[in-house]
């Protein structure tokens, strides 16, 4: 009998070790993350005493924070998560889940319901570490949609309260300056449009900034200095009406977020680039703006990145507009008409999925609901689960006959964007010798037997083909003046009966006949 006790005892203090060990073991996991040493924290899951499916999942989440590649095959689905996950890691696999659906889709509905789980789980354990992880994506989203303002300040305040250390509490003040800024930058687009811009006042301090960046736990924390110097710059651009101020604060994000170790990070210097090329457009130094915006607009084409895109050709739209170059300005203008297309297609597809897995979902859930009602009754209840069964079963049917059709619309969108992509003017030819000719550059090509002369600022190239073909690929500023010749008509000077003269003193025969429309 005495051994027995002293067995039972052996195991209840083992047991008590192994639980304050995994707890340490992810609050130190956790602690890396907020510091930003994905490899350290790498390491840590290494060394953990969790399972194979947790370090699966966890590496898998890593790689993805470093890289942004998502092993879809090898990621855990939600159920194995409940089956096998420790309460603590169902919480993480929530939130990182949405952190990774949040970075591959464009609609909030994906991930948005995954932190609230994360939230839910971390509540009924008690667990006000993992608690403030969920609480500090939801205030993310909520400081991009300032309209609901009382479940904000609720997050807001879960999150102080639960903020222990200065990391967390150094965030919630970052949150809580960018819902103000986010709100006031609404709040000014309805004065604009009501007329009454002059009357609008901000009562937003920027020492708040300031005093953020200076903290002692702000210096080594890149990412975070990004954030703050990229909603500073907002600030100053749009709200005090300062763009100079503002272009330093997007410069100096942009050169954090390039020192960051997340791979979205990169996605982050795209918006800052693209909000010093808009800063640079309110300064009216429209030709470095076009420079700036250019250098933004060939980002990978994902679809938030498409979001990007649009912004970029509207912006220099209204630079070339400003600068008055009709032709680059019907350019941008089809090339963003392009961007949307490509966008509503995404959003269709995104739609297809949402209505599929919500289906699935609701399904599973409409059947455990009756089951267990039918558990209280013997004979009734199996004639009620028999006529329940018939109507899932129906349901499952015509439900399977939609999906099929989703499926179908879903390949032919893809479909549709892949020749979309195909139509995309790009900013330069690419020769088969892998020459690149910049469309800006090229002044124009002349037909020389079965050669084309590409004849640009600084050099002539030639390549094999029809003039009427490389035509089709070139933006409408190039237009035919003869059938040996297509002329950039951003480079044009002067036309006459003579010759038409072109910038760096290149000069050609004049336009024939057939070609004369073009240049009145």
């Amino acid at each position: 009998m005495v051994n027995v006790f002293y067995a039972l005892l052996f195991l209840l203090l083992f047991s008590g070790n192994i639980v304050s060990l995994q707890a340490q073991e992810y609050k130190t996991f956790i602690q890396e993350l907020k510091l930003g040493n994905i490899e350290k924290a790498s390491q840590l899951v290494e060394k953990s005493s969790q399972g194979k499916a947790v370090k699966s999942f966890l590496l898998i989440y890593l790689d993805y924070l470093k890289t942004g590649n998502y092993q879809q095959q090898s990621f855990p689905t939600e159920e194995i998560a409940k089956k096998s996950f420790p309460a603590t890691y169902k919480s993480m696999y929530y939130y990182m889940y949405g952190d990774i659906i949040k970075g591959e889709y464009m609609d909030s509905d994906f991930f948005y319901p995954l932190y609230l789980k994360a939230l839910d789980i971390a509540e009924k354990e008690n667990n006000k570490v993992l608690e403030n992880e969920a609480l500090k994506r939801l205030l993310h989203h909520f400081q991009r949609n300032p309209l609901n303002l009382k479940l904000y300040e609720s997050y807001k305040n879960r999150f102080l309260k639960n903020a222990k250390d200065s990391i967390n509490m150094l965030w919630a003040k970052y949150y809580d300056i960018s819902f103000k800024v986010h709100k006031e930058c609404l709040r000014k687009k309805v004065y604009k449009k009501k007329g009454t811009q002059k009357d609008f006042t901000t009562s937003i301090d920027t020492v708040v900034f300031q005093n953020l960046l200076n903290a002692k736990v702000a210096t080594k924390q890149t990412f975070f200095k990004a954030r703050v110097h990229q909603m500073f710059g907002i600030c100053q651009d749009v709200l005090k009406e300062d763009p100079k101020r503002g272009k330093s604060n997007f410069e100096k994000a942009q050169q954090y977020f390039e020192e960051s170790t997340y791979h979205f990070s990169k996605k982050e210097v795209v918006r800052a680039t693209i909000n010093k090329g808009c800063a640079l457009k309110l300064a009216r130094a429209y030709n470095e703006a076009i420079i700036v915006l250019k250098s933004a607009v060939n980002f990978k084409d994902s679809i938030k990145q498409l979001t990007e895109k649009r912004v970029v050709y509207q912006q220099l739209s209204d630079c070339y507009d400003s600068l008055r170059k009709i032709d680059s300005v019907n350019y941008c203008i089809k090339q963003k008409i392009y961007v949307d297309k490509l966008i509503s297609e995404y959003t269709l597809a995104e739609k297809i999925y949402s209505l599929d897995y919500d289906n699935r979902i609701y399904t599973i859930k409409e059947e455990k609901e009756k089951l267990n009602k039918d558990n209280q009754m013997l004979f009734i209840g199996g004639i009620v689960l028999l006529i329940i069964l018939v109507l899932v079963y129906y349901n499952w049917c015509v439900s399977k006959k939609e999906n099929k059709n989703l499926e179908v619309k879903h390949e032919q969108v893809i479909e549709e964007i892949k020749s979309i992509k195909k139509l995309v003017i790009q900013d330069r030819i690419v020769l088969k010798n892998k020459v690149h000719v910049l469309l800006d550059e090229l002044i124009y090509i002349k037909a020389e037997d079965h050669y084309l002369a590409l004849h640009t600022v600084n050099k002539k190239e030639f390549i094999r083909g029809k003039i009427s073909s490389i035509l089709k690929e070139l933006p409408p500023n190039f237009v035919r003046s003869h059938r040996s010749y297509i002329v950039n008509k951003n480079h044009l000077v002067k036309v006459d009966n003579k010759g038409i003269i072109l910038k760096e003193n290149k000069e050609i025969p004049p336009p024939s006949r057939t070609y004369k429309n073009n240049f009145i």
